[in-house]
């Protein structure tokens, strides 16, 4: 998986990062949401990734988790965005957007 983080949202990960060691994981998040192919993908700030979880090929110099099971949900090629009209992270592929509002929660 190869991520792209564009400069927007960089900079606004950049001000939730407290430490250099903190990790972000790109999660799809099935909890509540009746199946598992109906799922929404959020971010977490996290000090240390799932031990199975792979990192992400990325742009930049941030270490960006998932777990492999979620990628048939995700793709290949991800853009993690931000909109500054909406306030909120998106997460898109080539084809499409797969969250307008994708949620950065610091655990």
């Amino acid at each position: 998986m190869f991520i792209t983080v564009t400069e927007t949202a960089l900079a606004e990960i950049a001000k939730k990062l407290k430490m250099k060691e903190n990790v972000l994981r790109l999660h799809y998040d099935t909890e509540g949401c009746g199946c598992a192919v109906s799922g929404v993908p959020t971010l977490y700030l996290e000090q240390a990734s799932h031990p199975k979880d792979l990192q992400a090929d990325c742009n930049v110099d941030i270490k960006i988790y998932y777990n492999p099971q979620h990628q048939i949900f995700l793709g290949e090629k991800l853009t993690i965005d931000f909109s500054k009209k909406a306030n909120t992270f998106q997460l898109k592929t080539p084809d499409e957007i797969l969250s307008p509002r994708m949620r950065l929660i610091e655990s």
